[in-house]
């Protein structure tokens, strides 16, 4: 598929053939909806736009994939070869329009900003050749600019709040950024962006007081200082140095995002976005008892706070503030929107957890696969499959949500697909292996993403 690429738009992408060929296999996750007696067809009419075409099937075994918006299993590339190979009906062609309008190379977390190029170009190509991929790598090549200079902010943010002496947190900057960058990826939403990424960061470094080297007296002070809030500085005294530094670098976090969101919620998120905060530090804080006191959770136990300790509530919800979108409190705290929120996090959390059973059974922690064994007397390989099947039929859930098969009204359609960006980001993450902490291979691709161009040869 990547010499399909290249060969055909002489593209010069900053990626190795190994890695997006690995990245493109997410795609199967928006299949995962179809039936079974189809499948192979539905499969053969996404991937068309890499097989040369939809010259190897006939119009009525691909055209029957075309969803009410026009596409190809909602697929711009898979549409573009439709049209591009002569069924060109109103409908393709007015999502292709839509798609040039509205998408932003980098949407998807499948190589990042890479494979969107190639979507992008392929759905040009529909509509004039060689000036609209022009038009397009400058695109790319701008926006990679930009994302560049959002770092670069974020790396000084580091040092201004005295984080940037733990390559942890240097290194979870970087990971953190490029996962908002496949979640919000318009230009104008830098600011959601950002905002994700110093979130996210905070929960690593909050989850090494926690997890790692934390005294018992420092994990509660944290909980304690959240829980008695206060805008205009901590109601109690700080244990540490370190519990001084964190606290205050969450206290502008939060200040910051509800100085974004307010333009365009009208009102002050504040006691919304710290109580998502109190609720992850209370988890974290179960886990560390649990570990301490050598108890083993039962699995629902487990799945309840680890899926809030992931820390998804506290990086996407309140970036998702600040995108665009006004959401009423009686939304955001509707069934619709949390039942989003549950599944984007039930799904990160099962999707680390059957990447990284082996090394946390290592560390001596427990997890949804590891309990698994434990408590219902499976195998590794039982264990593994059922929750590989959990992680697909939520995933089908999602991708329903999303779309708008199932009722979720009240939640903006937009809103919706940036939940949806959030999950393929960690099948990005967590496709073979948890990316997360294998992290000479994350930065490769990471540092070829962001800094090599794109040029037409």
């Amino acid at each position: 598929m990547v010499q399909t690429c290249t060969q055909d738009f002489r593209l010069n992408l900053p990626l190795d053939g190994a890695h997006v060929d690995a990245m493109i296999r997410n795609r199967d996750v928006a299949l995962t909806g179809a039936d079974r007696t189809v499948g192979r067809d539905a499969y053969l009419a996404y991937v068309s736009e890499g097989i040369g075409g939809f010259q190897g099937l006939a119009r009525g075994n691909a055209m029957r994939f075309q969803r009410k918006n026009g596409s190809i299993l909602n697929s711009p590339s898979a549409t573009a070869a439709a049209v591009i190979h002569g069924h060109d009906d109103a409908l393709s062609l007015g999502y292709l329009r839509s798609v040039l309008r509205t998408t932003t190379a980098g949407s998807n977390a499948a190589a990042g900003l890479c494979i969107h190029v190639y979507i992008y170009l392929c759905s040009c190509a529909a509509f004039g050749g060689q000036d609209f991929q022009k038009l397009a790598v400058q695109d790319f090549n701008s926006r990679q600019s930009l994302h560049r200079k959002e770092l670069q902010h974020l790396m000084q943010w580091l040092k201004e709040k005295k984080l940037d002496d733990t390559t942890l947190a240097k290194v979870k900057t970087r990971y953190c950024h490029f996962h908002g960058s496949t979640t919000f990826t318009e230009p104008e939403l830098s600011h959601a962006r950002i905002l994700l990424c110093k979130h996210a960061v905070l929960v690593c470094v909050v989850d090494a007081v926690f997890d790692i080297d934390g005294t018992h007296e420092e994990q509660l002070n944290i909980v304690d200082l959240l829980q008695r809030w206060d805008v205009n500085g901590p109601k109690a005294e700080f244990c540490s140095k370190r519990v001084e530094t964190i606290y205050w670098a969450i206290h502008g976090a939060i200040c910051e995002t509800v100085e974004k969101a307010f333009p365009t919620q009208g009102r002050s998120v504040m006691d919304h976005v710290v109580e998502l905060w109190v609720d992850i530090v209370k988890g974290m804080l179960q886990e560390a008892e649990w570990c301490r006191a050598n108890t083993v959770p039962t699995l629902e136990e487990y799945m309840e706070t680890s899926s809030i300790t992931l820390g998804v509530a506290a990086f996407l919800l309140p970036a998702i503030y600040s995108a665009g979108h006004k959401l009423e409190d009686d939304v955001v705290r509707g069934p619709q929107y949390q039942r989003l929120f549950l599944l984007t996090t039930t799904i990160g959390r099962l999707l680390n957890d059957v990447r990284g059973f082996e090394r946390e059974a290592q560390e001596g922690n427990v997890n949804a696969v590891s309990l698994r064994i434990m408590r219902r007397g499976m195998d590794m390989e039982e264990a593994v499959e059922e929750v590989e099947n959990l992680i697909t039929t939520l995933t089908r859930q999602m991708a329903r949500l999303t779309t708008g098969e199932d009722n979720c009204g009240e939640v903006p359609k937009a809103v919706r697909e940036m939940f949806w960006r959030a999950v393929k980001g960690f099948f990005f993450f967590y496709m073979k292996e948890d990316l997360y902490h294998a992290s000479t291979k994350l930065v490769k691709v990471v540092e070829s993403v962001m800094n090599e161009p794109i040029s037409i040869a």
